[in-house]
C-alpha cells in the first residue's frame, strides 16, 4: 500500500490550524519513525498524525465543555440531548464528539452537519475512519482494500455514507484528530477507543487508538475475549503511578467505542458509549463537574458487524 494513500487516510489538517475548532494552538506531530499503520503485513510510517491541544485563551475558564459519546447517526437523539444541555447551560458551550459520529443509525450526514453548526471539536472513531477510507477509494476509482485492519474494514453502509457526504462533511471528519488534549483547567484527554497507559502517544498506532478494547499483556487488542479491559489497566497504572510521561497530570480520559460495556464511570476514566443506536441512551458529560446527561434512544435496525 503506497505511503501517499496512507497519509491521505489520516490527514485532517496542516498548519494553519483547523477551521472547525478555532481553538487549536499547536499540532504536535508524532514521530514518523514510531507511529505506524500496519497493512499488507508491513509497517508504513505516518508523517501527518498528531495530538491537538485546545487553546486555553480561546476557551475561557467559565466556558463549559460537553463531551458526547458515540452518536452513530442518531440525529433525533442528538438534537434532544443538545436541547437539554442548552436549556441548562445556554449557548456558550463547547461540544466535543468522542468519535463514531456516523454509521449504523439513519442520520449520519445530519449529525456531521450539526457538529459543524455547533463549531464542535471531535476525535476520530473507527467508523468515521471507515467512511473516510471509502471516500478515498471512491475519489480515485480504486477497489476496496481487503487487508484493512480489524475494526477498520469497509462495509456497504460506510461506502454509501461516503458517496452521499458533501465535501464539507468529509473535510470535517478529516480534521478529527486521534487524540484531543483539553485545556489545563480540565486536565483531560479525549480519545475514541482508549490508550495504552505504559506507552507514550508517539508509540501508539492509529489502529490502537481507534479500535482497542482490552489489554493483553502490554499490547492493545480490539476484542473483549482476550486480556483485560484497557480502562482497568489504566486505573491500576494511575493508582500505582506507572503511566507514561504523556499522561502525567491528567485527571481523566474520556472515550467511547465500547457500547456493550455502557457507561464506565471510574475515577480516572469515563466511557461514554451507552449504545444509543441499539436502543440504549445517548450520553454526554459536562465539564467542569463531570455531570452526566442522557436521553433514551430508539432502536435502529441499520447494523454493521464489527
Amino acid at each position: 500500500m503506497p505511503l501517499p494513500y496512507l497519509r491521505a487516510l489520516f490527514r485532517w489538517a496542516q498548519v494553519p490550524a483547523v477551521s472547525h475548532l478555532g481553538l487549536i494552538a499547536l499540532m504536535t506531530l508524532l514521530s514518523a519513525s514510531q507511529l505506524t499503520w500496519v497493512a499488507n503485513g508491513s509497517p508504513h510510517n505516518m508523517e501527518e498524525l498528531g495530538s491537538l491541544y485546545m487553546r486555553e485563551d480561546l476557551l475561557p475558564d467559565d466556558t463549559p465543555v460537553v463531551i458526547i459519546g458515540d452518536v452513530h447517526g442518531c440525529i433525533k437523539e442528538l438534537n434532544q440531548l443538545i436541547e437539554i444541555i442548552t436549556n441548562q447551560l445556554g449557548d456558550n458551550v463547547h461540544y466535543i464528539f468522542a468519535g463514531d459520529m456516523v454509521a449504523k443509525g439513519p442520520g449520519s450526514a445530519e449529525v456531521v452537519a450539526k457538529a459543524i453548526e455547533l463549531n464542535a471539536s471531535c476525535v476520530r472513531g473507527n467508523h468515521d475512519q471507515r467512511v473516510l477510507t471509502s471516500r478515498y477509494f471512491q475519489d480515485r476509482n480504486l477497489p476496496i482494500d481487503p487487508t484493512l485492519p480489524s475494526g477498520l474494514g469497509i462495509k456497504e453502509t460506510h461506502w454509501e455514507i461516503a458517496q452521499a457526504f458533501s465535501p464539507e462533511a468529509i473535510h470535517y471528519l478529516q480534521q478529527c484528530p486521534l487524540v484531543l488534549k483539553l485545556p489545563a483547567q480540565y486536565q483531560g484527554l479525549v480519545v475514541h477507543a482508549g490508550v495504552n497507559p505504559t506507552k507514550s502517544l508517539a508509540n501508539q498506532t492509529p489502529v490502537e487508538l481507534m479500535t482497542m478494547r482490552n489489554m493483553l499483556g502490554d499490547q492493545a487488542v480490539p476484542i473483549m475475549k482476550e486480556g483485560r479491559p484497557w480502562f482497568d489497566v489504566w486505573e491500576e497504572a494511575v493508582a500505582n503511578n506507572k503511566i507514561a510521561v504523556d499522561f502525567e497530570g491528567l485527571e481523566r480520559i474520556y472515550y467511547g467505542h465500547a457500547a456493550s460495556r455502557r457507561i464506565q464511570d471510574l475515577p480516572s476514566s469515563l466511557g461514554l458509549d451507552s449504545a444509543c443506536v441499539t436502543g440504549g441512551q445517548l450520553t454526554a458529560v459536562i465539564l467542569p463537574g463531570n455531570q452526566l446527561v442522557s436521553v433514551d434512544c430508539d432502536v435502529y435496525e441499520i447494523k454493521i458487524q464489527k
